[in-house]
């Protein structure tokens, strides 16, 4: 019989005329002590619980704070470096990286788990971070024969797919420059033809004075006539100014400059 049926009960015996003082303090003496027994019980598991999270929190405070790996590389190898290059570090923490050209190059961009073109750069450590430095080679024009660069002289224009003609003498007209105007990306043919298969000397540089091409050229005989054929493909879009030298007396030629459609 629970609490309250015993209740009701006493109440009806009480109603009816009989004394039950003694029923009601016995049954509820025995009540108080069991309920104070409960609520003992309950305190003492919510301390042991209030003791063991506690605990799991100082000893969660002790451990020490994870840690990320951080690599470096450069590409290509021996073109420059990064500070700092590796290390481990606390997550959350920001770490600052620098990219250092060597001699003959400059810094291009970051790639792998980050992406830039500056050269100094900030890497939260959220995970571990592997990242690369890209370099270029810093190609300076070499000076045409008579030491002027191609870039300085003023060039014939030359669209692709027509040719022009012309005549380089070593004495009266020591070379001929010609403007080309070319998309990054796009290949192109170079012809040079004469009659005759005599060298010469070309040169082809981009808008920012770096010189790609620069060579002797003996034409060789093809079919009807002397040929020689090179395949460029621009770094960047603008215009480019291929030189065609003398190294000889007197020798005509004819220039052509095409898309290959790759």
């Amino acid at each position: 019989m629970n609490h309250r049926e015993y209740e009701r009960t006493l109440n009806k015996w009480e109603a009816e005329g009989y004394d039950v003082s003694e029923l009601r303090q016995k049954w509820f003496s025995a009540a108080r002590v069991k309920d104070r027994r409960h609520v003992g019980k309950w305190v003492i598991i919510l301390v042991a619980v209030f003791i063991v999270v506690l605990g799991v929190a100082i000893w969660q405070a002790s451990q020490p704070a994870p840690t990320y790996i951080l690599s470096a590389s450069v590409n290509p190898s021996g073109a420059g470096s990064v500070s700092p290059s590796s290390g481990n570090y606390e997550s959350g923490g920001t770490v600052t990286l620098a990219a250092n050209p060597a001699s003959g190059y400059r810094f291009d961009s970051w790639s792998g788990d980050i992406s830039g073109s500056s050269p100094s750069i900030n890497v939260i450590m959220d995970s571990n971070k592997k990242v690369v430095a890209n370099f270029s080679k810093v190609v300076t024009e070499t000076p045409l024969d008579d030491g002027t660069v191609a870039s300085d002289i003023p060039g014939t224009a030359l669209s692709l797919g027509a040719s022009r003609g012309s005549v380089v003498d070593e004495d009266t007209k020591p070379r001929d420059v010609y403007a080309l105007s070319l998309t990054a990306g796009q290949e192109v043919q170079i012809r040079v033809t004469n009659e005759s298969g005599s060298s010469l000397r070309y040169q082809l540089a981009n808008p920012g004075s770096q010189s790609f091409e620069r060579e002797n050229v003996t034409l060789a005989f093809n079919e009807t006539a002397y040929t020689w054929d090179k395949k460029f493909v621009p770094p960047v879009t603008g215009t480019y100014y291929l030189a065609v030298i003398a190294r000889s007396s007197a020798q005509p030629y004819t220039v052509e400059v095409w898309l290959t459609g790759g």
